[in-house]
């Protein structure tokens, strides 16, 4: 058997992506690319970076990779991603075992430093899927001029830049010819998507072409900023019924002061009036969020504000994070840091409000008839699945009663809630 690569895919699906494009050019010359860590010559963990609870994620994998290689001569680690792209100089004096490391989008000098050997020439290069092939990332652009003052990603990706319209069609057609159903389009924030180009692109435009791709059945959007939803957008979702009524919707706070220090270019308002528009024009959408619990300045009050917001149940889906302090950002120097315990407590209160606003909302979809896209089964053996309302990997599942196959389409009826998941019987196949 030839050389062989595992890969340790940390953080968000714009990681994965930088995984499955390195794996494919490994795969490209020739590389094995397996599953299983026992099973290969080299190892590369590509890291997060975003907060300290991903970096110590990072560290973990990154310790657990060197024993993996003392135990057996020849073996070889790379780091790859954010981590190195933030802190190369650090970990190379603190991490000698470590056989490279490579920042974000270095594609060629991982694949080199994996593989020696002269690259073939010609063949098409595809991304290894990481995800099941039913279901497929799609990155639309990178980076981000946002200016939010929490945030380290424009220190890591840099500013925000759009790929070009015609080479994000490309790829979802080779996508969707590789298996793909559903198109989850991701971007550090995709709402402005264009922006950068100066040639009309922007993203309804983008989505009215990609809906026409034949094999398409559904298209995602992951993180809308908030302040560019606009109901033109809304009204265009509403219209597409190849577009999920889904909106990654990431408010992170509700309190004005908050919003304004952390430079969100929103105030409590322009959010209430979005999430207006998308209940108005889409009543049966889903709607996630994303909350921080503790920023600099955060007193009993302001959180308050925050928690009776979240029991208003405006959000389906709901995750909460506590402020990391990231040198770089504005926000590192602010005073008024609030204790990590509290801070911790804050985000448990808000994510036990969650809990019963997730169930009530569960429970009102018993009786439901929908189409589900099957995933496959979790470790227990259970066959699941999700509807138009639930994300892959970030969301809960439809457990399925019934016999079906991993990327099928099937007709179910939702007989059980739970506080995330959902339990359905399999009424029928799409064929």
């Amino acid at each position: 058997m030839g050389f062989r690569v595992k890969f340790v895919n940390l953080g968000c699906s714009k990681n994965l992506v930088d995984s499955e494009w390195m794996a494919g050019l490994l795969n490209s010359r020739g590389v094995g690319i397996v599953d299983e860590i026992e099973e290969a010559d080299c190892l590369v963990v590509n890291t997060c970076a975003f907060i300290e609870d991903a970096r110590k994620e990072a560290v973990e994998a990154i310790l657990a990779g060197a024993e993996w290689k003392s135990a057996v001569e020849g073996r070889r680690l790379f780091i790859a991603g954010c981590m190195p792209q933030r802190y190369a100089d650090e970990l190379r004096a603190e991490l000698p075992e470590v056989d490279g490391f490579f920042g974000v989008g270095d594609y060629d000098g991982l694949v080199k430093a994996v593989d020696s050997r002269k690259a073939a020439g010609g063949g098409r290069v595809s991304r290894f899927a990481f995800t099941p092939r039913h279901y497929r990332y799609l990155r639309i652009a990178d980076g981000c001029d946002r200016g939010c003052s929490y945030c380290s990603i424009p220190l890591i990706r840099g500013r925000y830049r759009s790929r070009e319209m015609d080479e994000i069609l490309r790829e979802a057609e080779v996508l969707i010819d590789e298996g793909a159903k559903e198109l989850v389009v991701i971007g550090q924030e995709i709402s402005g998507y264009g922006s950068d180009l100066k040639d009309g692109s922007d993203l309804i435009g983008l989505l009215k072409r990609l809906v026409k791709i034949d094999g398409i059945e559904w298209v995602r959007l992951l993180y809308l900023h908030p302040p560019l939803v606009d109901e033109e957008l809304v009204e265009f979702i509403a219209g597409e019924e190849k577009v999920c009524p889904y909106f990654d919707f990431p408010i992170e706070h509700i309190n004005d002061d908050i919003l304004r220090r952390m430079n969100r270019r929103i105030n409590r308002n322009g959010i209430i009036k979005r999430l207006e528009t998308m209940r108005r024009l889409i009543p049966d959408c889903a709607i996630r969020t994303s909350l921080m619990a503790g920023f600099p300045g955060e007193t009993e009050g302001m959180f308050r504000e925050l928690a009776d917001f979240a029991a208003e149940g405006w959000f389906d889906r709901l995750g909460v994070f506590v402020y990391s302090p990231e040198a770089g950002t504005p926000a590192y120097n602010y005073d008024c840091r609030i204790p990590s315990d509290i801070a911790q407590s804050r985000r448990e209160i808000i994510m036990e409000i969650q809990r019963e606003v997730s169930r009530k909302y569960n429970e009102s979809r018993v009786g439901e008839i929908c189409r589900i896209i099957v995933d496959g089964w979790d470790d227990e053996g259970r066959l699941m699945g999700r509807t138009v309302r639930e994300a892959p990997e970030i969301d809960g599942v439809v457990f399925l009663n019934g016999e079906a196959n991993p990327g099928e389409m099937v007709e179910v009826e939702i007989v059980e809630a739970g506080d995330y998941d959902l339990e359905g019987e399999v009424l029928s196949f799409e064929f």
